[in-house]
């Protein structure tokens, strides 16, 4: 899943091995890109008041954290 927080309580990138997720923070009002090795065919964010996710390129994405909160984003590769 993905955080979206204020600029105070930024956290590192934590992994969460038991399920293979990552749980990342995001500071408020900014943008991280995310690259993959094979391509996206689809994303779904779960608060979308938290998190927008644009698709620039079929291996890269753009997340904005919109406020602070916690959701999930799932990606759909064409493999």
């Amino acid at each position: 899943g993905l955080l979206a927080a204020p600029a105070a309580s930024a956290r590192p990138v934590q992994a969460d091995t038991a399920a293979s997720l990552t749980v990342q923070t995001l500071i408020e009002a900014t943008h991280t890109r995310l690259v993959f090795e094979t391509d996206v065919t689809r994303v779904a964010v779960g608060r979308s008041e938290t998190l927008s996710v644009e698709i620039l390129h079929s291996r890269e994405l753009l997340v904005l954290g919109r406020e602070p909160g916690r959701t999930s984003l799932v990606v759909w590769f064409a493999d």
